[in-house]
């Protein structure tokens, strides 16, 4: 009876983000298509660098991704695209290394968990030199891409990559991410 009010609980946890995807994906839209919504994000003035900010860190997070793309291509037909994207890539790295260090905390909470035996030996993943080279090129792939940026950072968090490494790699591909998006959509 337990197991079936926690699956019945989980189903509705499924529903209820997907609920809340679709509804930014119907937000993103209405921000797109409304003259005084996009009349509001572009008469921004100086303020527009600072809904950048915001818009990255919307950028980041699966259910908000798709909110802070059209902020940040609507702020970059009135604004210099480039300070946009630099300004939105600190946006988006500020809540990048938020959940890099959350995963890093839950990570070293669980490192016991993640080991396996070879030969009767115990290897911990987070020492396999290998494996840790295969997940950092993972999860900078999954950074990159369209996919959600929690996947990727959590992978590189369960990694050995120090802060500014990780810092300066999302940063770098955050940009270049928003840059090109700018470049396919022809602003």
């Amino acid at each position: 009876m337990r197991k079936l009010k926690s699956s019945i609980h989980n189903q509705n946890w499924v529903y209820f983000k997907l609920l809340l995807f679709v509804s930014s994906i119907g937000i993103a839209i209405w921000i797109a298509q409304s003259p005084s919504a996009k009349h509001i994000v572009i008469t921004g003035g100086i303020l527009g660098y600072i809904e950048a900010f915001f818009a990255g860190i919307l950028y980041t997070y699966t259910i908000s991704a798709v909110i802070g793309a059209v902020l940040i291509l609507l702020l970059a037909r009135t604004l210099s695209p480039l300070r946009v994207a630099l300004i939105a890539s600190f946006g988006a790295v500020s809540s990048d290394y938020l959940i890099f260090n959350t995963s890093r905390f839950t990570m070293s909470a669980l490192s016991h968990r993640f080991s396996f035996s070879i030969h009767g030996r115990a290897q911990n993943l987070r020492r396999n030199p290998y494996l840790q080279w295969l997940l950092i090129i993972f999860g900078l792939i999954v950074i990159a891409t369209p996919l959600p940026d929690e996947l990727g950072v959590g992978i590189i968090g369960a990694t050995n990559v120090r802060s500014w490494q990780f810092i300066a790699l999302s940063f770098f591909l955050q940009c270049a991410g928003m840059i090109l998006l700018m470049h396919l959509i022809h602003i």
